[in-house]
């Protein structure tokens, strides 16, 4: 029998500026307008405008951003990396 842990994730987003998410794993990689993280319980990409990540803390998997605006937050189930190969990075 697997035996299933309990994942707790916050994510708590102030006036579409400020985000401050629990539950980090890794940070895939961010540009002014995107964010690629990885979360306990799968993908999340933020999409804004002058998107800043201004504190992590891989300790306490806790991540502070900052922008003039958030747009989006996609999330999906994928929870694990897969390595881009030198073809996928060209055209990224």
């Amino acid at each position: 029998m697997t035996e299933q842990k309990n994942i707790v994730q916050s994510l708590v987003m102030e006036n579409r500026k400020r985000l401050v998410l629990s539950g980090v794993k890794e940070v895939e990689g961010f540009t002014e307008t995107e964010v690629r993280l990885f979360t306990e319980m799968g993908q999340l990409t933020v999409k804004g405008k002058n998107l800043r990540v201004s504190q992590v803390d891989t300790d306490t998997g806790e991540l502070i951003m900052t922008g003039d605006t958030v747009i989006s937050l996609v999330f999906s189930d994928k929870t694990v990396r897969t390595p881009d190969n030198f073809i996928t990075k060209l055209f990224r």
